[in-house]
């Protein structure tokens, strides 16, 4: 089987990082083939607050970059594990459009939180999946401790729920 896994990766290295490295192995021990399409958050640094905010809510080069795999390889499936920010939700679409079968795996609640923690102020927190909106995180600045990177998170996390961008495109969420 031809396994494209899509991850961007995390500043500091983390579970989520470790997880898709031995999974891949896994994969590739069993004899499946396993391609890559990855994103480094340490280029966040090194990309203008304009085209962070454009990546994260939409990275049309992501999608492009997809679909030229997919196509090239005859991708079996697609295994999203981390997409924000750079990657962005449009590696969803992207994959749904050419009914490449999808699998997430949601390794934290950023599906319902914005911070993906449901944790905020030393306690648990479920402001935003009580309401079913990111408005409280993006009041409570629960991204980056960030007013601007919240209310971005915000809104980028709203537009695609509304879309089912996400939601409406996964075969299975892990």
């Amino acid at each position: 089987m031809k396994i494209l896994v899509v991850h961007n990766k995390y500043q500091q290295m983390g579970g989520e990082d470790f997880v898709v490295e031995q999974e891949t192995r896994l994969l590739e021990s069993q004899g499946h083939q396993v391609f890559r399409l990855e994103e480094d958050n340490r280029r966040i640094n090194d990309i203008s607050k304009v085209e962070l905010v454009a990546s994260a809510f939409w990275n049309q080069k992501a999608a492009d970059a997809l679909t030229d795999i997919i196509r090239k390889e005859s991708i079996d499936v697609v295994h999203v594990h981390n997409y924000f920010p750079l990657l962005s939700p449009s590696v969803f679409k992207a994959a749904d459009v050419l009914g490449v079968p999808l699998v997430h795996t949601a390794h934290n609640f950023r599906l319902i939180c914005l911070n993906g923690l449901l944790f905020r102020d030393g306690r648990d927190c479920h402001d935003c999946p009580t309401l079913g909106n990111f408005l409280p995180g993006a009041i409570h600045r629960c991204y980056r401790s960030s007013l601007a990177a919240s209310t971005v998170g915000a809104l980028t996390l709203s537009w695609h729920k509304a879309a089912k961008t996400i939601t409406g495109t996964v075969d299975c969420i892990v």
